[in-house]
């Protein structure tokens, strides 16, 4: 049927050619976007208004954003606010953005194909671009941040600018565009509350495959096994593993509450959504398409910041909802607490980072100061 079509759209391209027409010329479409409206598709379009006409010397461009975030989160409002100053800055650039899954699955294709351009930006959980730009190391060091706020201080000041220069020198094709914000990350468990180090013994935990996320369980006495995020929602189910690892806010908004309701908030680590821009991309802006998109960029993070936070409060209010109602046990560690986690988590793992991040490891000198 697909052969059927493509005759006959030959020939009658043959046949405008040979009458003499002449049609648009049209850049290829690199989408593989399904052709029936999405729900995405409905949200750009209601919130887009007509652009006016372009007034600037500048080369089009053509902006292809393509992350994993659902619409209704954060990372994806924050795009969408990268767009609109993008594009109201009428610089002759459109932004066009691909959200949950639609172009790339996983953090690995989602680096892979902003090196090769087949997308221009996207988004990236920080420890998972450690293996391209050795700085990233840093993420895995336990409690780097005290808060969510201090963290925010931090990527806006030295530490987030040395990570960007790194990966520049790196010259991997893509650079750091900024650093969006991200959820604490805790522990979830699915038939145990979890209080101190202690409670750890024995319970079956996921984990990646990474010797640093390893040591840190082994040496609470939990169990560490290996599996692929994508199965550990039916992992939960069938009893394979007791608890992981996750950014509070999407293990909620995920639906794995469902499965796995005890919650612990250990704030060990915090998810740092990093946004990467293709490198010739980035170099191939006019002066006054740079100076917009400098002015996107930031507006996008502090939207995304202001938007993270408002979420982080939210989610203590529906924890607390859900153990109300039975729903789930929800463990808000004391001071004391948390610092018993800190003690085990960082010396079971600092050593480990220090030898990750080889000539790098002032940062994580400088955060310890």
């Amino acid at each position: 049927m697909k052969r059927v079509i493509a005759y006959l759209l030959t020939g009658c391209m043959m046949v405008s050619m040979l009458a003499g027409c002449q049609g648009k010329s049209e850049e290829p479409s690199t989408s593989t976007e399904p052709a029936q409206e999405t729900p995405a598709d409905n949200q750009e379009e209601k919130e887009e208004t007509p652009a006016a006409e372009s007034t600037s010397d500048s080369e089009a461009i053509n902006i292809r954003i393509a992350h994993m975030s659902n619409e209704t989160e954060a990372i994806h409002k924050g795009f969408v606010k990268f767009k609109e100053v993008m594009e109201e800055a009428n610089v002759n650039v459109t932004v066009e953005i691909f959200p949950a899954k639609q172009l790339v699955g996983a953090d690995n294709d989602a680096i892979e194909a902003c090196q090769l351009g087949e997308i221009d930006m996207t988004s990236v959980a920080e420890m998972q671009f450690a293996p391209y730009s050795q700085a990233f190391y840093v993420f895995n060091a336990n409690y780097l941040f005290d808060s969510v706020d201090d963290a925010k201080a931090n990527l806006e000041g030295e530490l987030g600018t040395e990570l960007k220069n790194a990966t520049k020198e790196a010259d991997l094709g893509v650079e750091v565009a900024t650093f969006f914000g991200g959820s604490l990350r805790g522990i979830f468990t699915t038939k145990k509350e979890l209080h101190t180090p202690a409670d750890m013994n024995g319970v079956k935990m996921r984990t990646a495959d990474n010797p640093i996320n390893i040591a840190e369980l082994e040496a609470m006495g939990a169990s560490a096994i290996i599996m692929a995020g994508s199965e550990c929602y039916t992992g939960f189910q069938q009893g394979a593993i007791e608890g992981w690892i996750s950014a509070m806010t999407s293990h909620v908004s995920q639906g794995y509450m469902d499965v796995c309701s005890y919650v612990c908030d250990t704030w060990h680590t915090i998810y740092i959504p990093t946004v990467l821009i293709n490198s010739d991309l980035l170099a191939s802006f006019s002066e006054e398409q740079r100076a917009a998109y400098d002015k996107a960029i930031e507006a996008a993070t502090e939207e995304q910041w202001r938007l993270v936070a408002e979420e982080m409060d939210g989610l203590y209010d529906e924890l607390r909802k859900m153990q109300d109602e039975g729903k789930a046990v929800f463990s808000e560690l004391t001071d004391e607490e948390r610092a018993q986690w800190k003690e085990v988590m960082v010396n079971a793992t600092e050593d480990m980072v220090v030898e990750k991040l080889g000539d790098y490891k002032n940062l994580l000198e400088s955060m310890r100061q």
